[in-house]
């Protein structure tokens, strides 16, 4: 698996797969904690552009993987 900053809509191909076998949508949200990209407690409003840039690839990677799973699922409806 990729780093929170590096996550790709390929890597949760086998998810999407399993989704659509059962007739199901699943829920995909990004995670801001528990990762050494933390620093003094701060992600997306850390005073150091590194920190924040990481968090804000992290975002915007997930809204990718996230249209991706509904892409594949048909869920949500559009």
């Amino acid at each position: 698996m990729s780093d929170r900053s590096a996550i790709l809509p390929k890597h949760f191909e086998k998810w999407a797969e399993f989704a659509k076998k059962r007739g199901i949508g699943l829920d995909f949200n990004p995670t801001f904690f528990s990762h050494p990209m933390v620093r003094d407690n701060l992600t997306l409003s850390s005073p150091d552009e590194n920190v924040r840039g990481f968090w804000v690839e992290h975002g915007r990677r997930c809204i990718a993987v996230a249209e991706y799973l509904a892409e594949q699922t048909g869920s949500p409806h559009g």
